[in-house]
């Protein structure tokens, strides 16, 4: 059986967007490959979710790419799979002669252009152009997660799109929502220390009192910085994805007040999707999202449109249609069943090639 190892920078045994992905591939690929993850942290655990986790310590350590040195010359790995590890890709490459492993690059994004988004310094933008450039390049295989990164990142012609997916058959609602005209519930997800995220507080804080009075709002994951309003709950940080979903299938609508585009797909829309909960986004919040239809599947709004659009719709009676549409648009483009011929066929190239 061929051993895979799954590198990721950020810490795995955290929920967000970025551990999200790699765990889910692990899952898929476990029943196939000797699976396992390399990972930066400080946890002292072996495993997660049953899969073996080789752990360079601490979390954010600066010698990352030091460290692994040590860490590859104990191992036999068939395959690299480089889940967004940009800094890990330049020692994998370094010691694939001596190895003979084969590295797989994930893109969750197109990194230079989401720095250009958020109006970084310009030698920053133009740092990871090359980096994304010889990382890219010298990639045995390239998995773009949405069609913007794949046209992209497509000068290496070894290069597949296997869009985000979720487990379609957890991610769904199995708790009635309640149809009642009176009042509604809205979600907003963090974690709020996120760059992509802190806006999303800041856009409720200064519009909490242009909303209808009927809707009151409900904050899920870690926050910091809360807003003490008699229409605004907060979840905290939840450690069970099973109540996760029983929260989110639950809500009547999730606000995605995006400002900022991180030109792949985000996760929290999607599994609202799957959930079959109406979201509320901006333009910027449908970057990456594959054929997606305004109006049909999502509402977009212009940030300034947003709260007058929320109060008006998420009142009508269209919100079921939407609901229903938006978990169609997941099961055909984003769930498990989707993608995962299209992961594993990958590396049955690979082995053939």
């Amino acid at each position: 059986m061929d051993k895979i190892a799954i590198s990721v920078v950020v810490d795995i045994f955290d929920d967000e967007g970025t551990t999200v992905r790699p765990k889910r591939v692990a899952e898929l690929l476990k029943n196939n490959f000797d699976t396992c993850f390399i990972n930066r942290s400080s946890s002292d655990l072996k495993e997660i979710n049953g899969i073996p986790v080789h752990i360079v310590k601490p979390a954010g350590t600066k010698l990352w790419n030091i460290k692994l040195f040590g860490l590859l010359s104990g191992n036999d790995f068939d395959f690299v799979y480089c889940s967004s590890d940009w800094f890990g890709f330049l020692t994998y490459f370094m010691l694939k002669r001596f190895y003979d492993y084969k590295i797989i690059f994930e893109a969750h994004t197109i990194i230079s252009e989401e720095f250009k988004e958020r109006k970084a310094h310009p030698f920053k933008v133009f740092f990871f152009q090359v980096l994304e450039k010889f990382a890219i390049k010298h990639s045995d295989y390239v998995v773009a997660l949405s069609e913007n990164i794949y046209d992209y990142y497509s000068y290496n012609k070894n290069i597949e799109l296997v869009h985000v997916f979720i487990d379609e058959e957890l991610f769904i609602s199995d708790v009635k929502r309640k149809i009642n005209d009176d009042k509604k519930v809205i979600g907003l997800i963090g974690p709020f220390d996120e760059f992509s995220n802190q806006y999303f507080l800041e856009f409720l804080r200064k519009n909490i009192d242009q909303f209808d009075d009927r809707i009151s709002f409900r904050i899920i994951g870690k926050c910091q910085d809360k807003i003490q309003h008699p229409r605004i709950e907060y979840t905290g940080y939840m450690n069970s994805i099973h109540d996760y979903v029983n929260v989110l299938s639950s809500l009547d609508g999730l606000l995605v007040p995006s400002r900022v585009a991180t030109l792949g797909p985000l996760n929290k829309i999607i599994e609202a999707m799957a959930c079959s909960v109406p979201v509320f986004t901006t333009p910027k919040g449908i970057v990456g999202l594959y054929n997606i239809k305004p109006g049909q599947e999502i509402y977009v709004l212009e940030e300034d449109d947003l709260v007058c659009g929320l109060n008006n719709h998420v009142f009508s009676d269209e919100l079921i249609n939407i609901a229903k549409n938006a978990r169609l648009y997941v099961e055909k483009y984003y769930s498990k069943k989707a993608n995962e011929k299209k992961l594993l066929r990958i590396f049955n190239r690979l082995n053939e090639g």
